[in-house]
């Protein structure tokens, strides 16, 4: 009988963090106004806002339509201030 051993590393990895790697986006100081560039740049490729932009804990979002009507979230993760040891 063989048996195998697989060992996993595990890290965590705080809520920035995790947004950066599932969004693609670097974290931003102030998301809203970048999130305001991009919702200009999206219009004028004919996306339609459905929800207005909003600034939550984790960063900006707002929903869009593209112009086939496909729903789709625009995110920008907010950078974390650096903690004080």
């Amino acid at each position: 009988m063989r048996f195998i051993d697989h060992r996993v590393n595990v890290h965590f990895l705080s809520g920035a963090e995790l947004l950066h790697r599932a969004s693609g986006s670097p974290p931003h100081r102030d998301p809203l106004a970048t999130l305001l560039e991009w919702l200009e740049q999206a219009q004028g490729l004919g996306a339609v806002v459905e929800e207005q932009p909003r600034l939550e804990s984790f960063g900006a979002e707002a929903w869009l339509n593209d112009p086939e009507g496909n729903a789709l979230l625009l995110l920008v993760p907010v950078q974390s201030a650096p903690s004080r040891g």
